[in-house]
């Protein structure tokens, strides 16, 4: 009997996860939807709603991180760079340093030092680290496109 309850509750959090991870997955895209009709303010909140929901480190959420630090970069927001760095860690972490989205992050990271900070020499010294991570993926030519605000 305990065995049983024991296996009904660990199915019942699952369940209770699985329905958490996708409701943040459907706010997550619909954030998407509202960045590129540069509905940033609305994008933002949806993203954090998300984030609510999945408090966990995972790529899913460092995705949402990534979207949420780029749609206040976009706002020209200083806020933003907490969750550009944070999922940028979480990428490094998750996904290692030469994945295009650790990458991207990392880039995104450098962005706000050069557009919104204005600290020069920290966005140099980011932007140095990604091309020279980006030197080191065999299909450079993806990684070239793809670094720029917009990327994922």
């Amino acid at each position: 009997m305990r065995q049983f309850i024991l296996s009904l509750l660990a199915c019942l959090c699952l369940t209770a996860y699985s329905q958490t991870t996708s409701q943040a997955d459907l706010l997550v895209e619909e954030a998407q939807k509202l960045e590129s009709k540069q509905d940033y303010p609305t994008a933002i909140t949806k993203l954090k709603q998300a984030d609510e929901l999945g408090k966990t480190q995972s790529a899913e959420r460092a995705t949402c991180l990534h979207i949420l630090g780029r749609c206040y970069l976009n706002l020209e927001r200083p806020e933003g760079l907490t969750y550009t760095q944070m999922a940028a860690d979480m990428r490094k972490t998750i996904l290692g340093e030469t994945n295009i989205k650790y990458i991207s992050s990392l880039n995104n990271t450098g962005l706000y030092y050069l557009t919104v900070a204005k600290d020069y020499p920290k966005a140099a010294e980011i932007h140095s680290k990604t091309w020279e991570l980006c030197s080191r993926i065999p299909n450079r030519h993806s990684c070239f496109i793809s670094i720029s605000p917009a990327a994922t």
